[in-house]
């Protein structure tokens, strides 16, 4: 087939639904397990020119392309992408930040499965992050510092002794490292139980959030 075709073929709108493969749980079960790295001896994405973010974008997908551990990467640029699948996006991966304002010199990258997806010069030279449906974190963990370790074999990562890994969000360096847990719960709203479902909870000091960070109430 021609790269028109298969461009085609490959869109993000054909992404495997997340919970194809779990459809037997009652309640769908979402974890998004997210690494940030940035690139040595580069300013962040914010301060960077044109030239500088294309020869990021190359070189990321060109190790990525190299990589075992991704399968059959598609790497997407971002000025190509319409707002409708920049959403689509987003909210395929569960991300608590939109992809409306990626454009030239920003790109994505997603492998086969559907589950892993590498944001490049979005904020941060690049956002590693594996959405798990199987209540499965440990695999999904493993699964995401194996492809980091396989990057860093030909990849300087920016850190410091004092402060960890390097990122964009002071708040983000360390570990730079995020992990969250989501559950999917249309039953609650329905039956107008959901303020009911998060009071109870607050008995156990847990406080319930909405996937962009606001406090959820119907």
């Amino acid at each position: 087939p021609s790269n028109k075709q298969t461009k085609k073929k490959t869109s993000i709108l054909t992404l495997k639904h997340p919970w194809q493969n779990n459809c037997d749980h009652n309640i769908w079960l979402a974890s998004s397990l997210k690494l940030t790295r940035n690139l040595e001896k580069f300013y962040f994405p914010a301060k960077l020119d044109r030239n500088k973010r294309q020869q990021i974008l190359t070189l990321i997908e060109k190790h990525i392309a190299n990589s075992k551990k991704f399968k059959s990467p598609n790497f997407l640029l971002a000025e190509n992408l319409s707002p409708h699948e920049k959403e689509f996006l987003s909210e395929h991966f569960l991300c608590s930040e939109g992809f409306f304002q990626a454009h030239t010199g920003e790109g994505f990258l997603i492998d086969k499965t559907s589950a892993i997806l590498g944001t490049i010069n979005i904020r941060n030279h690049l956002q590693l992050t594996t959405l798990n449906t199987d209540e499965n974190l440990e695999s999904a963990w493993k699964q995401l510092t194996c492809l980091e370790t396989e990057l860093e074999k030909n990849m300087s990562f920016a850190f410091s002794k004092r402060f960890g890994f390097l990122t964009a969000d002071p708040q983000q360096c360390g570990t730079a490292f995020h992990a969250s847990l989501l559950l999917h719960l249309p039953a609650l709203r329905l039956e107008q139980t959901f303020d009911n479902f998060t009071e109870e909870l607050k008995k156990e000091s847990v406080t319930t959030k909405s996937l962009h960070g606001d406090e959820v109430h119907f």
